[in-house]
């Protein structure tokens, strides 16, 4: 495994894409949520730029039912590398898996062990003016909640490097490689 270690000559304050709580959907609640798909009316006409599919109100959150998602365009700032940050919990007991896309090319899956608020922050690129963030549940049972969604990027931000398949694999010592990173200037 391979860890970036970046030297950056000053850190600056990351620049806010956007940020959204869901506060304007306010009919059900956390334990019982609306049973209304708001997603073809309601949330495109309420949050300008969002989309989604088996989205429903839960007091001032959202729940995004199974094979649903919510999504946003324009992820194209800092040559696409941003920071996500959101808060999930799964309607599970068990927990599930919480999927971050950003666009077609980028996938990141996110397990949650119960059904407790977590809040998840990811670095990834690919992001064009094109490119929409996307949250849906997957591997879940029941959906996923969320809550403050937000998107943002600095020059500082650097994705995890991507562990590629090793060479000169011997049984007792092998040559590590992975992707490069876009502005890592060692690792």
């Amino acid at each position: 495994i391979a860890l970036a270690a970046v030297l950056t000559m000053s850190a600056s304050e990351p620049t806010v894409i956007f940020t959204q709580d869901f506060n304007a959907f306010t009919e059900g609640t956390e334990q019982e949520p609306s049973t209304t798909d708001i997603s073809t009316s309601k949330l495109g006409q309420t949050l300008k730029g969002w989309s989604g599919k088996n989205v429903y109100e839960a007091g001032g959150k959202l729940l995004i039912g199974d094979y649903g998602y919510l999504s946003r365009y324009d992820m194209s700032a800092n040559s696409g590398i941003v920071r996500i940050t959101l808060r999930v919990k799964a309607l599970s007991e068990t927990g599930g898996v919480v999927r971050v896309k950003l666009g077609y090319t980028t996938t990141k899956d996110i397990y949650v062990y119960d059904s407790e608020w977590y809040t998840l922050s990811i670095i990834t690129t690919g992001g064009t003016s094109s490119t929409y963030v996307r949250v849906e549940p997957y591997i879940t049972f029941n959906g996923i909640m969320v809550d403050e969604l937000k998107v943002e990027t600095s020059p500082d931000f650097f994705p995890v490097p991507e562990a590629l398949q090793p060479t000169k694999a011997d049984g007792t010592s092998f040559t590590a490689r992975w992707a490069r990173v876009t502005g890592a200037k060692a690792y």
